[in-house]
């Protein structure tokens, strides 16, 4: 995915019974950057927010709020994991 912006605010619908779910979020805590987890099941209002903002009800799906205030879904755990190694590994060479 081309960031065409700085991310925000980075926020992570899933729900924990999610074999996909699982592969992003056991990776989270080996990165610094900040990603806000929303459970679709235990918040009734995340998974509204996931239909009518972001097209689908598919999780893991990252939502990426830019600096410009635009706003971009990320489906897909393996697109989401390049995602957010791209930004540790920009984060490292600007360090």
């Amino acid at each position: 995915m081309m960031r065409t912006s700085t991310p925000h605010h980075l926020a992570l619908y899933y729900f924990d019974s999610c074999p996909y779910c699982q592969r992003v979020l056991v990776l989270l805590p080996k990165w610094k950057t900040h990603v806000e987890l929303r459970d679709i099941l235990a918040h009734e209002n995340y998974a509204q927010e996931l239909i009518d903002q972001g097209g689908i009800d598919q999780v893991p799906c990252l939502r990426i709020t830019l600096e410009n205030g635009a706003v971009q879904w990320l489906y897909e755990s393996l697109d989401i994991i390049d995602y957010l190694e791209g930004l540790e590994e920009q984060a490292r060479v600007s360090a």
